[in-house]
């Protein structure tokens, strides 16, 4: 599998780099679609942002387009390939107590919810 190569993203003056890929869980089955979002400040990789996109019900995840999210219920979808999204993913996070500069990494397991928390630009 080629590597996916990290994106830059700038937030006033501090720089994080940024990566989204896209796996299945559950080979074969639906269901098993997930986007990961991983995020650090340029030099410390040591606080790595992990959020963690699956699919669940009312919500699809990642197909047909990769890094699209999307609400069934509802005309709502977030697109993890927008820089936008991904800026108010780390705004949000970081208002919440993830320190980019410190030592301690954040998974998130369940970012659904943190799209219209971060107020996410949607599509």
């Amino acid at each position: 599998m080629p590597t996916i190569p990290m994106r830059r993203l700038v937030l006033g003056d501090r720089v994080f780099q940024w990566r989204r890929t896209h796996r299945h869980t559950i080979q074969g089955a639906a269901g098993g679609c997930e986007e990961l979002l991983r995020v650090f400040a340029e030099g410390n990789k040591k606080a790595v942002l992990h959020i963690s996109f699956r699919e669940k019900p009312g919500w699809g995840v990642g197909y047909p387009a990769a890094g699209v999210i999307w609400s069934v219920e509802e005309s709502k979808g977030y697109n993890l390939n927008r820089p936008a999204v991904v800026a108010a993913l780390v705004r949000y996070t970081m208002q919440c107590g993830w320190d980019p500069g410190g030592e301690n990494a954040l998974e998130i397991r369940d970012g659904i919810p943190l799209l219209s928390s971060a107020a996410a630009p949607s599509e």
